[in-house]
């Protein structure tokens, strides 16, 4: 019983510990965490008896063991910040320093993370490694082929079709009053800007 208690002691004191250090950064907050699991402790127990959540300390364990570079946590973008932790640590670190290579169709952009278009993202970001340039333009011939598919694949009888804009600009092919297919706004402009 006085083990149990003592785990449960040690980690509300360290729950508080750690709880403090976040307001002085995720840096000493990740050291608090690492010294605890070192020492025999686990998350469960942070979160148990420490009052801590678990979506915190799961950032504080990707910090704390390498995975993730600090400077991620610091990008405004909940969607970037995913993407980005994604990757292997030498990827962020090129990544948050230097920006990323993207092609566009006539020549390659250097783009800081956080001025990346959504479109951009799906172009550069693969799992846990930025697509190289030949890599992009493989990715963009793919997703044309995909569109290129779902129009090939319209009937050709008198079904009703309609082609119309949602609100975010993305093209909707209705047939018989359902929606058979969605381009995405951005996706879509890039083909009309290779076409003119």
């Amino acid at each position: 019983m006085s083990k149990a208690m003592t785990t449960e002691t040690r980690a509300a004191a360290y729950g508080v510990k750690i709880r403090s250090a976040l307001a002085d950064g995720l840096q000493r907050a990740a050291e608090l965490y690492r010294e605890y699991v070192t020492e025999g402790g686990t998350m469960h127990e942070l979160i148990t008896h420490g009052g801590c959540h678990q979506a915190g300390l799961h950032v504080l364990d990707g910090i704390a063991s390498g995975r993730v570079l600090i400077g991620v946590y610091e990008l405004q973008d909940a969607a970037l910040i995913g993407r980005v932790r994604r990757l292997l640590p030498e990827y962020q670190k090129t990544a948050m320093e230097s920006g990323v290579d993207v092609w566009t169709s006539d020549s390659v952009l250097t783009v800081q993370l956080d001025k990346l278009q959504p479109i951009q993202r799906d172009q550069v970001f693969d799992g846990d490694h930025l697509r190289d340039v030949a890599a992009q333009r493989a990715w963009i011939e793919a997703q044309k082929t995909r569109a290129q598919i779902k129009v090939a694949a319209l009937p050709k009888s008198d079904a009703q079709i309609k082609v119309t804009l949602d609100a975010n600009g993305d093209l909707l092919v209705h047939i018989d009053g359902k929606v058979a297919s969605r381009t995405k706004r951005k996706l879509l402009m890039q083909m009309i800007a290779e076409v003119a």
